[in-house]
């Protein structure tokens, strides 16, 4: 339901390694549910990049969520994205999570056109 979602899940695999270095480029996006979604799971998702990127429709444009529904710890941090144009989405941004962390995430020439503005529940230390 989410057009590119990237995760991180060290609690199931042998062997466990951070989720990173992964580079979006040039893409052009029309869902219902998240566009983008950087999320759940636990262990550390980094070095993000996203450029070029146009959404014509969407739930959210960007999430960045550290568990769901109690589950999960994820530490997300250095995440840009750049050059990208969000039309008629009903969230642009969307900061979720009581645990784990989000840092340095850097957002340069980000062109919106929402119904709501940033959404970040009360009580959540996602910062």
């Amino acid at each position: 339901d989410d057009a590119i979602a990237i995760r991180c899940a060290e609690k199931r695999i042998k062997n466990p390694k951070p989720c990173e270095h992964i580079t979006v480029t040039n893409c052009v996006f029309a869902v219902y549910a998240s566009a983008i979604r950087i999320s759940v799971g636990t262990g550390f998702i980094r070095h993000i990049r996203f450029s070029n990127i146009t959404v014509h429709r969407g739930g959210t444009m960007i999430k960045l969520q550290t568990s769901y529904n109690g589950n999960g710890c994820a530490k997300i941090e250095d995440v840009n994205f750049s050059n990208v144009s969000i039309e008629n989405v009903g969230f642009p941004i969307e900061l979720l999570g009581d645990v784990g962390s989000i840092r340095h995430v850097t957002l340069d020439n980000i062109r919106a056109r929402g119904m709501a503005g940033i959404k970040r529940p009360t009580g959540s230390r996602a910062a």
